[in-house]
């Protein structure tokens, strides 16, 4: 196909350049959600999260929301990029963060399983359990053969073809669609697994629709569309971090409006909306990626630190308090200071 198509579509101009901030990699991925670490995790208030449902404009691969939902408990997140790569990326991580922990909530069932079987065993050898009746002997027996049967190192049982088409079929079943993809037992073990193992619980089994990972969703998003705000939610809390910088350039001052009074509307009252805006002088570091954000950088009036006064006074914030970070902890991410806006 097209060459300039294709990298239109990942957002990316002529020259290969990302003219959204799309960029992939921005956080050395790679890498475990679960242990990445970032000084805004550290700064951010608990509160504006924690049993909160948010929003993540920008998320890029997911590995901030992730962290996140599991640093704060929030009750839900939801994550949105312009970039189908990006999101596609997200999906397939919490995928495998899902795996992993149906994978490892089946593990530890299975060895309490064993730990019960091998007790059981030793009761069936122990010297007491021999001076008993005669039958009673006899159950203790065929218990301990039965416990036996099921300990680990015993050659499996051979299945019959409809026996493991049937494990084939649970692992496939019951994975849920809606904005994430599904998480099917076959998308990260083999089939011979359930197979020689017997069925393991898939992930909407096990884990609730609200417990963690499953809380959390991925979907592609233009946040200053006509039609953004019908494929959102209500949230308590909305976090937009250095994605401001890429609206102004690609749409101007009136993207940068448009996603503010975006954010306003799908607040709910007492809701917070945390902002992490990209400082006037890094636009010119990008203002001429395009035609397009050479144009905007030129009729730019509404700059980054005005946008304070603006959410107050046009939107309607109530008020507003300001996060620094650590410079020690802040690594590889720029120390910007953290904005978190108040709804009435």
């Amino acid at each position: 196909g097209d060459p300039s198509m294709s990298a239109r579509r990942r957002g990316q101009s002529s020259e290969g350049r990302f003219v959204f901030g799309n960029r992939h990699g921005i956080y050395g991925e790679p890498i475990d959600p679960l242990v990445f670490d970032d000084a805004r995790l550290h700064a951010l208030p608990a509160a504006v999260f924690a049993g909160k449902h948010v929003l993540d404009i920008g998320c890029n691969s997911g590995i901030f929301s992730i962290a996140l939902a599991h640093r704060f408990g929030c009750s839900a997140v939801d994550g949105v990029d312009i970039d189908q790569g990006l999101i596609a990326h997200a999906r397939r991580t919490l995928d495998v963060l899902c795996a992993r922990t149906v994978l490892k909530s089946a593990t530890a069932s299975n060895a309490m399983s064993t730990e019960a079987s091998s007790n059981t065993a030793a009761a069936a050898n122990s010297p007491a359990a021999t001076l008993t009746s005669t039958s009673g002997t006899v159950e203790l027996e065929e218990g301990a053969a039965a416990a036996a049967a099921s300990m680990p190192g015993k050659p499996a049982e051979p299945r019959t073809g409809s026996k493991r088409k049937a494990l084939a079929d649970s692992a496939e079943g019951g994975a849920e669609g809606g904005g994430v993809v599904a998480t099917r037992l076959s998308a990260f073990c083999p089939v011979s697994l359930p197979v020689c193992l017997d069925s393991l619980p898939t992930p909407s089994r096990e884990l609730g629709a609200s417990a963690f990972p499953r809380n959390i969703r991925f979907w592609p998003l233009n946040c200053v569309a006509d039609d953004a705000c019908d494929s959102l939610s209500r949230y308590d809390t909305v976090m937009c971090l250095r994605t401001t910088k890429w609206i102004h350039l690609n749409w101007g001052d009136s993207g940068v409006q448009k996603l503010f009074r975006l954010v306003f509307a799908v607040l709910k009252p007492g809701g917070c909306f945390v902002l992490e805006a990209q400082a006037w002088p890094s636009y010119k570091n990008k203002h001429k990626l395009t035609s397009t954000t050479r144009e905007n950088f030129r009729k730019i009036l509404l700059r980054p630190d005005a946008f304070p006064t603006y959410l107050v006074e046009q939107i309607g914030f109530k008020r507003f308090t300001e996060i620094h970070m650590d410079k020690r902890k802040s690594g590889k991410v720029f120390p910007r200071p953290i904005l978190v806006f108040e709804k009435e």
